[in-house]
């Protein structure tokens, strides 16, 4: 082949590895993304998984702690604990708690610790981001909050160290989010009446 041959073929597989590198470019690109979409894919299902687990562990070791706390309330009949309020102001805690109110949680400290040591221990999972706190919510929002906000006064003094943070951060996002939900079915409510109200007027002589 004549030096004019081979120039002319390095001229051609120069121009033609243009495309070839741009194609391969746009392959890897496309199976970064798929890799990528795949580690998310994964991702969220392990979350769902996890807070799935969590469901199961509240009822299953939670909720025999929250009733064994109850009970010990019941059987000591500790109407003092009432002597303690709270107010949440945009996600601020203002806590009062009462001597006789302090003088009587003393004697439900231990189940009220092994209570709220496993309801810890449940929150981390969700405030971590580990697990999905959005597919918790729907099962337990109810019985958790009402839970944590019965006892709030005395997580608060208990956990003064941070203790109990996890436990107050998810009650925080869930409490708002059941506020919310009320407010939206208040607002859905409002609206169905109000269709069903047809305004009338009359109008002044003179006015048709």
């Amino acid at each position: 082949m004549t030096m004019d041959g081979i120039r002319l073929l390095l001229e051609l597989l120069y121009y033609l590895s243009g495309p070839l590198v741009a194609a391969a470019a746009f392959i890897g690109l496309r199976q970064l993304g798929i890799a990528r979409d795949s580690v998310k894919l994964s991702a969220k299902r392990e979350s769902y998984r996890l807070a799935a687990d969590q469901v199961k562990h509240y009822y299953l070791e939670v909720i025999p702690r929250l009733n064994k706390l109850d009970a010990a309330i019941k059987e000591k009949a500790l109407q003092a604990l009432d002597t303690g309020t709270f107010s949440l102001d945009k996600n601020e805690i203002q806590i009062r708690v009462t001597k006789p109110g302090a003088t009587a949680f003393l004697q439900i400290a231990s189940e009220f610790v092994d209570a709220f040591n496993a309801l810890e221990g449940f929150a981390v999972f969700f405030t971590s981001g580990v697990a999905s706190e959005e597919v918790a919510f729907s099962s337990l929002h109810e019985t958790y909050c009402n839970s944590v906000r019965k006892f709030l006064p005395y997580v608060i003094m208990v956990g003064e160290d941070r203790a109990y943070q996890h436990l107050l951060k998810l009650f925080l996002l869930w409490n708002e989010r059941q506020r919310r939900l009320a407010l939206l079915k208040d607002k859905s409510r409002i609206d169905e009446h109000l269709s069903e109200i047809h305004e009338r007027r009359i109008r002044p002589l003179g006015m048709d």
